[in-house]
């Protein structure tokens, strides 16, 4: 037996992984506790694939505020393997030793040939304690791929394309039970729902006395010219670089993707003898429930700005003053929803809709990605709600990209709120013609004050977000805010 076909195992016995495993793991952006101490590490291999080259390990990771448990495919190749030289640029490494190096594999194309072969054979790895299952679809049995090339490791989950055919996500922050990603992409392929990628196949963990937990799955590839953040960022700053008429750049793309998200929330909302997915009329208790869930993400945003006004710039400061000088205002926005009667149906959503995460086609978009917001438990996350909260999301989003582009160059910041405001609206107006009397869309007096409301619970977590993440950005959802607060509601 060769060393490479050993030596995966061998290295994680030979090295002292759990020793090297707390400060790796910080330097990686898909670790989701940058802001706890890490107590311990302990690598637990799951099995081999590859002739042994990879190991498939969970690390359960014990942290100041709790564990978590992440998903780490690890690779032993020798100096000069492509794959060593295709991560050098990235903190893939976790030790070099003997000519070679054990590195992350998810950055290994030979992991992500194995991983897709082993769901064509409906694999099966046993352990005494348990078992990583594949499953694979007839449309991927039909797939003839090649090798495999990294898209992005560097995220909360890597991906890997297949030749522009097929396209595989290995899940990094592990949880079990459902998931909303293969949940929803099965429910929207079964219902020929076409603008999203259909699914191939998956792997998971069985355990006794818990749910499966999903390590990677497959979706066909869609041909794409990138995702609709880039692409409009690069409409605008196109506009912008040749003294163009911005003001209708990129609102054909607004709205197509107001349509395109009505006929998702459609797909969404149909009936159906699926209990995860059939349709449930919004109640009293729900509008109560999302306007506290909405005044909780506001406070923490607050509370976060007060303690961070001596670190910011002093930009930031004038205007996050005015934000805390406002607050009393986005609570009563908050409780003008929990007062009104009810309308409409909760269904299940994207939950984390945003510009990245739609690609753009020929002529037409994919919605892809349908984990919802990390930060949410999986319950939270196959909750039903209104589908109002993916158009805030996009909203958002349209708000983002405005504000992005304008430190792209000097703009004329009239122009740009003009463009910001036609673009909301483009993207409204072609969302409302779609979903417009449909059940689960609700009626007015309810669905602008419904909207404002997720609106400003979104602007809360963005807030909170770029506090912890990229405070220089903090300008963004804090303007967005005191925007949002100048809005006049229908009385």
């Amino acid at each position: 037996m060769s060393k490479t076909e050993t030596s995966a195992l061998d290295d994680l016995a030979r090295t002292d992984v759990t020793q090297l495993m707390p400060e790796w793991l910080i330097g990686q952006r898909w670790f989701g506790a940058k802001d706890a101490r890490i107590e311990a590490v302990q690598v637990r291999p799951l099995g081999t694939m590859a002739g042994a080259r990879c190991a498939l390990t969970v690390l359960d990771v014990d942290l100041s505020h709790g564990p978590q448990r992440y998903f780490l495919p690890l690779s032993r190749v020798e100096y000069g393997d492509p794959a060593l030289s295709d991560a050098a640029t990235k903190p893939a490494v976790l030790v070099a030793r003997d000519g070679g190096a054990l590195m992350d594999g998810a950055c290994d194309s030979v992991l992500a040939e194995a991983l897709l072969d082993g769901m064509r054979a409906r694999s099966i790895l046993h352990h005494d304690q348990w078992q990583v299952v594949f499953e694979g679809t007839e449309a991927l049995d039909r797939l003839v791929t090649d090798k495999a090339r990294v898209l992005s490791v560097e995220q909360s989950n890597a991906t890997l394309a297949f030749d522009d055919i097929a396209v595989l996500k290995i899940y990094r922050r592990l949880r079990a039970g459902i998931q909303p990603d293969v949940e929803v992409a099965r429910h929207l392929t079964l219902g020929g729902f076409d603008q999203t990628p259909p699914f191939l196949g998956a792997m998971a963990l069985h355990e006794p006395d818990t749910d499966p937990t999903l390590l990677a799955a497959a979706f066909a590839f869609v041909p794409n010219k990138g995702d609709a953040w880039a692409y409009l960022g690069a409409q605008l700053r196109a506009s912008i670089e040749h003294e163009a008429d911005m003001s209708d750049a990129g609102l054909g793309l607004c709205r197509l993707l107001g349509s395109r998200t009505a006929g998702l929330h459609r797909a969404l909302a149909r009936a159906t003898d699926d209990p995860a997915f059939s349709p449930e009329p919004v109640t009293k208790d729900d509008l109560r429930a999302w306007s506290d869930e909405a005044r909780e993400d506001l406070h923490e945003a607050f509370c976060g700005l007060e303690n961070a006004l001596d670190r910011l710039d002093e930009g930031a400061v004038f205007i996050a003053r005015e934000v805390l000088d406002r607050r009393d205002e986005a609570f009563d926005r908050i409780d003008r929803i929990a007062a009104l009667d009810p309308s409409g149906q909760k269904h299940r959503i994207h939950g984390d809709y945003h510009l990245g995460q739609v690609l753009v086609t020929e002529g037409d978009v994919a919605i892809i990605d349908f984990e919802g917001e990390p930060r949410r438990n999986l319950a939270a996350r196959r909750s039903k709600t209104s589908g109002l909260r993916d158009v805030a999301g996009m909203l958002r989003s349209l708000d983002y990209a405005a504000g992005a582009v304008s430190g792209f160059a000097e703009v004329n910041s009239k122009l740009m709120n003009a463009w910001r405001v036609r673009a909301m609206q483009a993207f409204l107006d072609a969302y409302r013609a779609e979903i417009a009397e449909r059940a689960a869309h609700p009626e007015d007096p309810v669905a602008e004050p419904l909207l404002d409301l997720f609106r400003l619970q979104k602007v809360g977590y963005e807030i909170a977000y770029e506090l912890s993440n990229r405070p220089a950005w903090v300008h963004l959802p804090l303007g967005g805010l005191l925007a949002l607060l100048d809005e006049e509601l229908p009385q």
